[in-house]
């Protein structure tokens, strides 16, 4: 093990390092603003900042996508700034607080504060959100910078729920909002529900329903599983809206703790979604709503570990694309029925001469079938995931057998 002296030297070097290379940087100077609003005495600027005024100086400031242009080019300054906040937080604020500044710079400083804990960024960050002089896009940045401090801060986020309640809040800070809202939750299922049913108008507006839907899957609401069951079985009237619910109830189960008991309604709508028709590996796939959705309904199927769902997933190790099998055979692995082991055998067994070469199916999984057992880590996405459902099913198996022994 490495000393922590050893340690300690190792932090010296690489703070002295990032420090030289900090003040290394060219500098030049901006107005800073007084409390009352007036410009004062030019304040230089250092290192990234600096680089990143420059390039917002030399772009034009209108013409279509002018905003998405800029941050291609300015891509790499803003992660620095995100990954090292201790060096350019007080630099950042400045020019976010400096309204004689160009409201690109300030939109993206703000924008880049997203990943910041510091509670120094709160004050200032709002006061830019609730200001109605600023711009629009403006304050959305600013509330894309606060979205860490929304997660944490019910005040905050009861503020976020009200600029997304009101009619009135212009279209690029709502959208905005219902990112940060759609990261953070919410707990006002009510409001959230209506949100995602909004009439879309653009993608952008698309993307603010889906982030209702995100924000409910995200709530502390003990409510919001059952909210989110109900728009699976009857979806908001928008595209893709069935997708981004079982995309949430995917993340809610895979939190740990969160869930404390499932619907009952939710298993028999899932296996209802997936339909009643039995596969072969040689069909044709269809680009249909069944194909779109079945990897992420038969992985919360596992999730959930419904018993029910055994006899649909284990005819789905049938399905002509890998995807859904490896889904498939994941998730039985993951239930433990030993009904489903000689099912998973005999795909395992198979997988050398296996119909479904479309996909390189018999290559991959010829490889691996010999090489599994011999290497720790399995570089492919989907052999593994057999493997591994193969091994706990007769580990399941196996328990099943010796229980059985010692009742008798």
């Amino acid at each position: 093990m490495r000393s922590r002296t050893s340690t300690r030297i190792e932090r010296k070097i690489l703070f002295r390092l990032l420090l030289v290379s900090f003040l290394s940087f060219p500098s030049i100077s901006i107005a800073q603003t007084s409390s009352s609003g007036t410009a004062t005495s030019p304040q230089p600027l250092h290192g990234l900042v600096a680089k990143m005024a420059k390039i917002v100086a030399a772009a034009p400031k209108d013409g279509p996508n002018g905003l998405q242009k800029l941050s291609y080019e300015l891509e790499g300054y803003e992660l620095q700034g995100i990954m090292y906040p201790v060096f350019y937080q007080k630099e950042f604020l400045n020019v976010v607080s400096d309204k004689t500044q160009d409201w690109r710079l300030r939109y993206f400083c703000a924008g880049a504060m997203s990943e910041w804990t510091t509670k120094a960024i709160v004050k200032p960050l709002m006061k830019i959100v609730l200001d109605k002089t600023e711009r629009p896009e403006l304050r959305g940045a600013a509330a894309v910078g606060l979205t860490t401090a929304v997660t944490t801060n019910p005040k905050l986020k009861r503020v976020f729920e009200q600029l997304a309640a009101n009619p009135n809040t212009p279209k690029p800070l709502f959208d905005k909002v219902m990112m940060v809202l759609g990261s953070a939750g919410s707990d006002d299922l009510n409001l959230m529900e209506r949100l995602a049913g909004m009439p879309v108008d653009g993608q952008a507006a698309l993307g603010s329903n889906f982030n209702a839907i995100r924000a409910i899957g995200a709530s502390n609401n003990p409510q919001a599983l059952e909210v989110l069951t109900e728009m699976l079985q009857a979806p908001p009237d928008i595209p893709l809206a069935r997708g981004v619910v079982l995309q949430t109830l995917l993340s809610y189960a895979k939190t740990p703790n969160k869930v404390k008991k499932w619907p009952p309604e939710l298993v028999p709508a899932l296996l209802k979604m997936l339909g009643t028709r039995k596969y072969k590996p040689t069909d044709k796939i269809q680009t249909n709503q069944v194909f779109a959705n079945s990897p992420d309904i038969i992985r919360l199927l596992g999730l959930i570990g419904s018993r029910r769902a055994v006899p649909r997933l284990v005819e789905f190790l049938n399905y002509p694309d890998t995807v859904v099998v490896a889904a498939a055979a994941q998730a039985l692995g993951r239930i433990g029925d030993p009904r489903a082991l000689p099912h998973v055998q005999e795909l395992w067994n198979g997988l050398g001469t296996d119909p479904r070469e479309n996909y390189d199916f018999a290559k991959r999984f010829k490889y691996w079938k010999n090489h599994c057992e011999h290497k720790k880590y399995c570089v492919d996405l989907i052999t593994p995931q057999i493997y591994t459902a193969l091994n706990s099913l007769k580990a399941a198996a196996k328990q099943q057998g010796e229980s059985g022994k010692e009742k008798r």
